[in-house]
């Protein structure tokens, strides 16, 4: 089986929007127009018998709907939800999650301001631990930010120096201008 683990979709009224900023953000032209449909299409003509949709909240406001997309996107195809560190429901949204059948947690910490190891959001990495969660980072640098880099190979090894219990995949780490670093 082939699975896709590390898509972006977007509900089809955000979608278009989304894609015209991330693209202009990292000067790179998408692939798809950001929708569900799409990508199901695109999944299949590419022989992927599946996709995890992995979403973002990108402000503490946004979490809630955020979520509640990924939940209705889990009906048809995996997905995470997730949270905002400076999020005052960061903790009850990541039992919901976990309620709601959703299996892990994205952080983009770019597009979320926040460092990988900043403590701030150590009490979310130990809920998300006890809760048997994945948490999946944005691992390395992005082409829309400057440096400094907000999940880099060292910032990440120290937050699993600190939960070693977590569950944590750390996406495409040294492949975004890290490797030397991811390396060592």
């Amino acid at each position: 089986m082939l699975i896709d683990f590390h898509t972006h979709v977007f509900p089809d009224k955000l979608a278009p929007h989304a894609m015209e900023s991330l693209s202009q953000k990292a000067g790179l032209q998408p692939l798809t127009d950001g929708t569900l449909s799409f990508t199901e299409r695109l999944m299949r003509a590419q022989g992927a018998d599946d996709f995890v949709a992995l979403n973002i909240a990108t402000t503490p406001h946004s979490e809630k709907k955020v979520n509640d997309f990924a939940i209705a996107t889990n009906v048809a195809h995996p997905a995470f939800g997730s949270v905002h560190p400076l999020s005052e429901n960061a903790l009850d949204e990541l039992h919901r999650i976990k309620a709601l059948g959703l299996k892990g947690v994205k952080f983009h910490h770019e597009y979320q301001n926040f460092f990988a190891d900043d403590e701030r959001a150590f009490p979310l990495y130990e809920k998300i631990e006890e809760l048997g969660l994945v948490a999946v980072f944005h691992g390395g640098a992005d082409p829309g930010f400057a440096p400094p880099w907000k999940a880099t190979p060292e910032r990440c090894a120290r937050v699993i120096g600190a939960f070693p219990r977590m569950n944590l995949v750390v996406a495409h780490l040294g492949g975004l201008l890290m490797a030397d670093d991811a390396l060592t």
